[in-house]
């Protein structure tokens, strides 16, 4: 199982590149579909009307407009909304994952809601502002609105470096998909190379997370080869040694990158 967080600028494409993984093959969740199911609940409308006043809810049905006018008039209104609607948003997603394979999950306010400790890595896309406001004239979303709405968002650079991969959607459609192929690539690799299942624990996850931090390495293509765990695990040490045991974890994407390299190089070495 690979767990990946799909996030991004607004605008920039992430509902396109999350429906195209979905068309090869990944598990598909969108926070922002699964934040519309729970706004039809009862109590969370009721909650919004003590938040924000009646104006928010009409007919027993949110008011889209009204609720983007005062969740992004400032950041302590942000909070309030974020403090809102994750809570049920996460717990649904971590209810809809699923056992095996890959699930990309697009999650707008990845990194300013906290990253989840389920994500093993994360895909970020990005686009000119100008080509982003020319795509989603239609929706309402001028250049004006994009840099308003991103105002409340953690700063780009910051977001990328914390991101195991950048997609710059500067081009055509076609150009995309042909960007998303090359990544693809990558994560069925990182998916297939280990069988490591699924596991409750966010506390084991947290601590493997934390192992996962030691390399951040690139592999894709025929640049790396995909070599059989269970012939070589025992020849690792150090920290990579620890990021295996008799249960199944939930690896990171750099913990996974970082033990192909230390495979091929280990392989490489044998082989001399």
């Amino acid at each position: 199982m690979l767990a990946i967080g799909l996030t991004g600028q607004v605008g920039a494409g992430k509902s396109t590149a999350l429906a195209w993984f979905g068309g090869r093959g990944a598990a598909t969740l969108s926070a922002d579909r699964i934040a519309d199911r729970v706004w039809e609940r009862e109590e969370i409308l009721e909650r919004a009307r003590r938040l924000w006043g009646s104006n928010v809810v009409s007919n027993g049905r949110l008011d889209r407009a009204a609720l983007a006018r005062r969740a992004f008039a400032s950041p302590d209104e942000q909070a309030k909304l974020c403090g809102l609607i994750h809570p049920p948003v996460r717990a649904e997603i971590e209810r809809s994952l699923p056992a095996n394979g890959i699930a990309v999950v697009e999650i707008p306010l990845l990194f300013e809601s906290g990253l989840p400790w389920w994500c093993q890595g994360v895909i970020y896309v990005a686009a000119p502002l100008t080509r982003r406001g020319e795509r989603n004239a239609g929706r309402g979303l001028d250049e004006a609105e994009l840099s308003r709405r991103e105002a409340f968002f953690s700063p780009d650079g910051d977001r990328k470096s914390k991101s195991d991969w950048v997609v710059v959607n500067d081009g055509s459609l076609e150009e995309l998909h042909g960007k998303l192929e090359c990544l693809w690539d990558e994560l069925r690799l990182l998916d297939g190379l280990m069988a490591v299942g699924w596991q409750g624990s966010e506390c084991e996850a947290k601590e493997l997370e934390a192992a996962g931090q030691i390399a951040r390495w690139s592999c894709s293509g025929g640049e790396c080869r995909a070599f059989s765990l269970d012939r070589h695990i025992g020849r690792l040490s150090g920290k990579l040694a620890g990021l295996w045991s008799s249960k199944n974890f939930c690896m990171s994407c750099r913990a996974r990158k970082a033990l192909v390299f230390e495979l091929s190089a280990r392989t490489g070495q044998e082989r001399e």
